[in-house]
Parts: structure tokens; C-alpha cells; sequence
């Protein structure tokens, strides 16, 4: 997994198609610079009705596809859409890890300190 800054890549909305029962904007990344990424290029479909992403498709240095990630199950939960199962595939390792949400409760008066990066990376 890696963290990357949004002007690290170059970002084309290519077009508007159906993934699974959504419409959505498909969305390419390709880094600016090949080697600041471990991926070649990210496809990312994003539901037009809600703006979640339900698909991310990640190619390697070789340009093929090797790890898929959908989301399912789009909810609104207190006027939040929420994504309740989510799925990533290693297309090489023939391995799926699934997580699916039961319960999320939101606004909960947490202070927003605590999801600040340094807070999140101490964790």
C-alpha cells in the first residue's frame, strides 16, 4: 500500500460506463514520475449517484491488472452513503480478503485531532 499525493499523478476522466449496478465515471491515474509508484496505472469507477468508488483496478509495471478492489452494497446511513462490504482480489495470488460492516455509527462527537495524520500513523 502506499500513500500518494494527488499532484503526483496525472488524472484523465476517460468515460461513463456500468460497473455492476452502478453508473460510473471511470477515472485513470498515471504517476508523473514511472518509479515514484509501485503501480503502472490505477483505473478508479466511481458511482455518479453517490461518489463512492466502487472498483479500483491496479495494473503493475508489466501493465496488466494484478489487484482489483470493489465496494458493494452502497447504504445511505444518516445521510452518509457507506460502502458495506468492501473486497480486495490478488488476481497473481488467487487470494480474495473481503470486510464486510455490520454497524457504523456515525457522528459520534469525536474531536477531529484524532484522525489527523500523524494521530493515525502513531496507530
Amino acid at each position: 500500500m502506499q500513500r500518494r499525493r494527488v499532484e503526483e499523478d496525472i488524472h484523465n476522466l476517460i468515460k461513463i460506463e456500468e460497473s455492476g449496478e452502478y453508473s460510473c465515471y471511470v477515472v485513470e491515474y498515471i504517476p508523473k514520475v514511472k518509479s515514484s509508484s509501485q503501480y503502472s496505472k490505477i483505473l478508479q469507477w466511481v458511482d455518479v449517484e453517490s461518489d463512492i468508488p466502487v472498483r479500483f483496478d491496479f495494473y503493475n509495471k508489466k501493465g496488466e491488472v494484478f489487484k482489483v478492489l470493489t465496494s458493494r452494497d452502497l447504504n445511505k446511513v444518516v445521510g452518509i452513503w457507506t460502502a458495506m462490504e468492501i473486497v480486495m482480489e490478488d488476481i497473481s495470488k488467487r487470494h480474495k480478503t473481503r470486510m464486510r460492516i455490520v454497524e457504523v455509527i456515525y457522528n459520534q462527537g469525536i474531536d477531529d485531532e484524532i484522525f489527523t495524520l500523524p494521530n493515525l500513523e502513531d496507530y
